[in-house]
């Protein structure tokens, strides 16, 4: 992400498609959208598969971590922005929360592990 937001990585894309592609109108520029579609997607995994597989939560932590600082990055030192500043989906986040309780008390169920009885 930070690569493709550097000045050289611009002009390189915008040389492609001016002379290779013979689009004269083509403007290179950098949005973080995907990306924030992407961190939504790691929250979702730690919803889902936190509970079963723990270590799950630190890595993913740390990989937000460092998307924090490339999204720093890229917006205050490479002039990258966000077209469609939104939230992330509350309803869609709560469905994969349920799911991941669910898919604990199905793992307490189907194996017959003690405590199956509290979940």
């Amino acid at each position: 992400m930070i690569l493709l937001a550097t000045p050289s990585a611009r002009a390189a894309r915008e040389w492609v498609a001016h002379k290779l592609l013979r689009q004269s109108s083509y403007r290179a520029n950098m949005t973080l959208d995907t990306e924030c579609a992407g961190l939504v997607m790691l929250l979702e995994l730690v919803l889902v598969f936190g509970f079963v597989v723990p270590l799950l939560v630190p890595v993913t932590a740390t990989a937000m971590l460092l998307h924090a600082l490339a999204f720093e990055i890229c917006v205050q030192h490479l002039g990258a922005t966000l077209k469609h500043e939104t939230r992330p989906p509350m309803g869609y986040l709560l469905v994969s929360l349920l799911l991941g309780m669910c898919l604990v008390v199905w793992m307490f169920a189907e194996c017959r592990w003690a405590g199956r009885v509290l979940v």
